[in-house]
């Protein structure tokens, strides 16, 4: 039997809206992914916020035409996802949703998890975030309340008017923090005063400035003692040769860089 591909798409809907600098929603397009081989079965999901530009009938497209096709097998499959020019640009999602099924899939083949399948080191110092999107004070502490006991709250800040929510968060909740801006910030000395309260708690800083202003996070991250991450700034391997001395780390979303 060939190898089989379906699809559900569906729509997560968050249980509060989910604020960032971008702007706030309450849910995302998302496809779940089955892959089955001779009885056993792999599943990859698609994640699609409206910041990026693949849209869900897109993925639908892709799949069904990859479906059409008549792959053989999983080798088959794993032959397209490693074909530069298989996917193009906009089609990263899809690529991603495909992989992860198709690691799914060999990983319960070969009864092996996944570190070993993709032959990952561990690390003992993985730092494990959870999000919690821009929040008017008064419901910080519900939202922290239903958060799972990670490590580390990453929060969505804005601009000054985050200092309060994040005064909150600070005040009830003794975690480490990491902050994302989401290219919200105008200036430096706005970036600075926000890193100011979050004081010793303070792991981290994604993306505080637009894509084109290279310069406020060289200035920034020379004038703070921690790792500024790039995150909209890095869309493929072309950005990634021009992040050394702009950011120390780069967040790498499979769903955008594919």
């Amino acid at each position: 039997m060939a190898l089989r591909i379906s699809y559900c798409p569906y729509r997560l809907r968050f249980i509060h809206p989910f604020g960032t600098a971008h702007g706030v929603r309450e849910g995302t397009d998302s496809l779940f992914i089955r892959l089955e081989e001779h009885g056993a079965v792999g599943y990859g999901e698609v994640t699609l916020p409206p910041y990026l530009k693949e849209k869900p009938a897109e993925v639908v497209q892709r799949l069904e035409a990859l479906g059409r096709s008549g792959l053989a097998d999983s080798d088959a499959l794993r032959a397209v996802l490693d074909d530069p020019d298989a996917f193009g640009s906009g089609q990263q999602g899809c690529r991603a949703g495909l992989h992860m099924a198709w690691i799914d899939l060999v990983g319960y083949q070969q009864q092996l998890p996944i570190y070993q399948l993709l032959d990952i080191h561990l690390s003992k110092s993985v730092v494990a975030l959870v999000t919690i999107g821009i929040t008017e004070p008064r419901d910080v502490a519900d939202k922290l309340l239903e958060l799972p006991a990670f490590n580390a709250l990453k929060i969505k800040i804005k601009d000054r008017s985050s200092m309060a929510m994040l005064e909150a968060v600070r005040r009830l909740d003794g975690r480490q923090l990491f902050l994302d801006a989401n290219q919200g910030l105008d200036d430096v000395d706005e970036a600075l005063a926000l890193v100011a309260a979050a004081d010793n708690r303070l792991l981290a800083l994604q993306q505080p400035f637009a894509v084109d202003r290279a310069d406020h996070q060289r200035d920034l991250q020379a004038r703070i003692p921690v790792c500024i991450y790039g995150d909209e700034s890095i869309q493929g391997p072309e950005d990634l040769e021009r992040a050394p001395g702009v950011f120390g780390g780069v967040n790498i979303k499979l769903m955008k860089c594919g």
